[in-house]
């Protein structure tokens, strides 16, 4: 009798255990790169089990679970999606690395005319980079604010100016940002040209309504742009040439996996073709082109751990 009350007893221990475990919650984090270039993907999905989160602009991810065994899917648009078990007992960090390269197959809406299709979107969107090629160009420059003008409720005031009107609002009402960091000047050689590189933006988003609170400090919107961190791989080299300007690039590891550089020049040619050709010898010096421009971005991305960058 005693040892099925014992047997009873331990049971009853058992299950109050397990149920303590299986009610533990932790915290998971990690980021999401591309697995080919360590690039962050910001805005990619992550599902631990029930649980679903997106990643920030740094490609960073934290959710809050219960501790046991689960499945993880990691997808992103135009890269391969990571389904996995894994089993944590603790606070984990579980960093997933995407493969680039999946097409997806054609999609084809049908909409029924009899039913009014509402947009209900706040006037956040984000700018498809590819398109800067193909957009219209100022003198064969490729610009993302000259871009973003051509979206709804946004106007450049000056005809030719590098500068957002939103939804009525002045160019001073807009916030600019790279990398989080504001930007007070955004245009070079009386407001023609804007100061955004285009060969080193990673993501260009817009916000015309509904501006989260980390954005404050202005009236009408906020053009957020974000630069690439740099190949954490592999090496790469570029020359631009284009009508009006020249832009050199070049990024890759300095200790691989950890840290890599990004480092881009970009100067004009205008002055240079005045000077040789317009300008005419005054006491035997030439005179200046007023319209020029040159710019210098530099970056260094350092991985100190798994959890801080």
């Amino acid at each position: 009798m005693n040892k099925i009350l014992l047997i009873f007893l331990l049971l009853g221990l058992t299950g109050r255990i397990f149920a303590q475990y299986s009610d533990k919650e932790i915290i998971i984090q990690g980021y999401v790169s591309d697995a080919y270039s360590g690039e962050i993907l910001s805005n990619a999905h992550i599902q631990i089990g029930e649980q679903s989160s997106i990643s920030n602009n740094y490609g960073f991810y934290s959710m809050r679970i219960k501790a046991g065994t689960l499945k993880l899917h990691a997808s992103y648009m135009g890269f391969s999606s990571v389904i996995k078990d894994i089993i944590v007992e603790r606070d984990t960090t579980i960093s997933v690395a995407l493969y680039p390269g999946l097409e997806l197959p054609e999609v084809v809406f049908q909409v029924n005319n009899n039913k009014k299709v509402e947009n209900k979107g706040l006037g956040n969107l984000r700018i498809n980079l590819s398109q800067l090629s193909v957009s219209p160009l100022f003198l064969g420059e490729r610009d993302i604010i000259k871009t973003m003008q051509f979206m709804p409720g946004v106007s450049s005031g000056m005809e030719g100016s590098s500068g957002l009107n939103i939804r009525g609002g002045t160019n001073d009402q807009t916030l600019y940002l790279i990398d989080d960091v504001p930007v007070y000047n955004q245009n070079h050689t009386f407001g023609l040209i804007s100061i955004f590189n285009p060969d080193i933006l990673l993501s260009a988003d817009m916000y015309k309504g509904g501006i989260p609170a980390i954005y404050g400090n202005r009236l009408s919107g906020v053009a957020s742009i974000e630069l690439k961190e740099g190949n954490y791989q592999t090496y790469h080299h570029s020359i631009n040439i284009g009508t009006l300007a020249g832009i050199i690039s070049t990024e890759g590891p300095i200790v691989k996996n950890k840290i890599c550089y990004l480092f881009s020049a970009r100067r004009s040619f205008l002055d240079l073709l005045t000077n040789a050709f317009l300008s005419i010898p005054s006491n035997g010096n030439w005179s200046s082109s007023m319209f020029a421009f040159w710019d210098i971005n530099g970056k260094i991305s350092w991985k100190l751990t798994d959890k801080t960058k």
